[in-house]
């Protein structure tokens, strides 16, 4: 007999098939029809600002980061995106920027896995999405970081950590502040308060000069975590 989630998995493909017959998805780029299931057309996709070396340029910022990856450099379409997402509640944003980045982190743990130079560093146990203040998150009503993680947690089937990390101290946007400014700001704002495996990857969305990727880190190798990758949909300032 055909287990109960097997039947259940069926049926969520065939309501997604006939949603998109009824409601074909549309690009948010360009409001044409799009053929793929993220709401973002193969004309679009390719005029993203893909980067083509996937691994940031940051050694003097990323001293407590093992492994950081981004798939695009973060231009005007990026931005909107990205925007969209943690300012406008556009969730179907999060899931093309999820996609993306998941497609290059399966490239990067495939490579990892074939590179007799890499395997000194083991593929992530978890996923950590940068976590927010619990001020923001009341403010956004989410995380978008944890949006953007779901698939490259699903692909895979990594499961993410949301309760052991957490953003204790309320600190101001990043975006205006200079490097040493930002090093200042964000001094301090995480606390470990669960058990971690020794192995984990970061998620956030957009790296500058990597100051709270850098603190994060740092505050979770004080707490035992001995390997951090860091897997971030964009790179400014390439």
């Amino acid at each position: 007999m055909e287990s109960l989630s097997g039947i259940i998995n069926y049926n969520n493909k065939i309501t997604t098939l006939v949603a998109n017959i009824i409601y074909p998805p549309t690009c948010v780029l360009c409001y044409g029809q799009s053929k793929t299931a993220i709401d973002l057309c193969a004309e679009c996709y390719v005029d993203l600002p893909h980067r083509q070396n996937l691994h940031c340029q940051r050694p003097n910022s990323l001293k407590e980061v093992n492994r950081c990856i981004a798939p695009l450099n973060y231009n005007s379409t990026a931005a909107y995106l990205i925007k969209g997402l943690k300012y406008h509640n556009r969730l179907a944003y999060g899931r093309i920027l999820s996609h993306i980045l998941a497609e290059c982190v399966t490239k990067e743990v495939t490579w990892m896995q074939s590179n007799t130079n890499t395997q000194a560093i083991p593929i992530p146990q978890c996923i950590i999405p940068v976590p927010l203040h619990s001020s923001k998150i009341k403010e956004r009503g989410f995380n978008q970081t944890q949006e953007i993680a779901r698939i490259a947690a699903k692909m895979l089937h990594l499961p993410i950590e949301n309760k052991s990390c957490v953003r204790i101290l309320a600190t101001k946007p990043q975006a205006r502040l200079t490097y040493t400014q930002r090093l200042r700001n964000v001094s301090g704002a995480f606390a470990v308060i669960g058990s971690l495996p020794k192995c984990v990857a970061l998620v956030d969305d957009v790296i500058t000069t990597g100051a709270t990727i850098n603190e994060l880190a740092t505050t979770l190798k004080k707490a035992g975590v001995q390997y951090i990758h860091a897997w971030i949909v964009t790179q400014a300032g390439d």
